[in-house]
């Protein structure tokens, strides 16, 4: 038989290898998922004193009309979310505050397991510094995100969890 030289082969096109694209967030809502929006607030102490002007917790005099940072951050990203929730009606837990001297690192802000609208987030957040809150250490999600998943058992559900430091905010958007 005659020797088969390699250079004597047709060439092929390499393959390509196209790896499948990472799904974004309007893929899930164009496929038929159902989205169910939960709110967890950082209430730990790494916040500052609440009650000092400069800390994301402070609350302005009511005739500035002027948000702290949780309340920009809470209606800027509730907005969106919300949008996407079709009961609006939301869970808001708290974590890192001192109650009776014992830290909770999942508590339920306001007097009910949900709330309606990003208003109801809203009043449920400023509700919780009308409690014998104290701010504590240290910040810990684990129990937080439990409950969500747990939450998330019987829903699907997007997270947005609200961890702002002094210097910059930061948001932990979790699905």
């Amino acid at each position: 038989p005659p020797e088969q030289n390699p250079s004597n082969k047709i060439p092929t096109a390499p393959t390509q290898v196209v790896a499948p694209e990472k799904p974004e967030f309007i893929d899930y809502l164009t496929g038929g998922c159902q989205i169910s929006l939960a709110v967890a607030i950082d209430f730990t102490a790494s916040n500052g004193d609440p009650r000092q002007e400069g800390t994301p917790h402070y609350f302005h005099p009511p005739a500035s009309k002027e948000w702290n940072d949780y309340e920009k951050a809470i209606f800027a990203v509730g907005s969106i979310l919300a949008k996407y929730d079709s009961d609006q009606r939301f869970p808001v837990w708290g974590f890192g505050a001192k109650y009776n001297n014992v830290v909770r690192h999942c508590f339920q802000c306001g007097t009910d397991v949900e709330v309606e609208g990003v208003q109801g987030i809203m009043d449920a957040y400023r509700g919780v510094f009308r409690t014998p809150l104290t701010m504590s250490y240290p910040t810990k999600f684990t129990e937080v995100i439990s409950t969500a998943a747990s939450y998330a058992r019987h829903e699907q559900v997007s997270l947005a969890l609200f961890d702002i430091p002094l210097s910059s905010l930061s948001l932990w958007y979790l699905i």
